[in-house]
């Protein structure tokens, strides 16, 4: 995994503190949702959306499911517990301090990136490679390939 862009921690602001129920479902299925109910969080069980004829209300205890709430954690938190428990996994590589150069193109698809680190340029290679790197991420790809 490639990931945290330039920086060498996730302590920045970020768009978006929301967990909805279908990650708090994933976060259950891959053994975490315990560790990140610990998190210092909030629930939200009753959303007041506005409209042209009033506000309409939502409870999303009735959307079914385990988890019939959105969880506002700070997304640095959230990004830490990933990786946290990424790092207990043998092939789990998080490259902080990192910019993604180039996609690594073979036989017509994409096989993983190049980037630039604060030890020099590499290349890490990957059957699936997703670009999440911010706010601008994917428009230089999405052009080229």
């Amino acid at each position: 995994m490639l990931g945290g862009g330039k920086h060498s921690d996730f302590l920045r602001d970020f768009r978006g503190d929301t967990v909805h129920p279908s990650t708090l479902q994933v976060l259950d299925d891959i053994y975490l949702i315990n560790e990140f109910l610990a998190l210092p969080h909030s629930e939200v069980r009753q959303l007041k959306l506005p409209t042209g004829s009033g506000p309409l209300e939502v409870d999303l205890g009735k959307i079914g499911g385990q988890y019939p709430f959105v969880a506002y954690v700070p997304q640095w938190d959230f990004l830490e517990l990933l990786a946290a428990a990424g790092r207990k996994r043998p092939c789990f590589h998080l490259q902080m301090q990192s910019e993604v150069t180039d996609l690594v193109v073979q036989q017509g698809r994409v096989a993983g990136v190049r980037f630039r680190g604060p030890e020099g340029d590499g290349e890490i290679r990957a059957l699936l490679t997703v670009g999440a790197d911010g706010r601008d991420s994917g428009s230089a790809g999405a052009e080229r390939h």
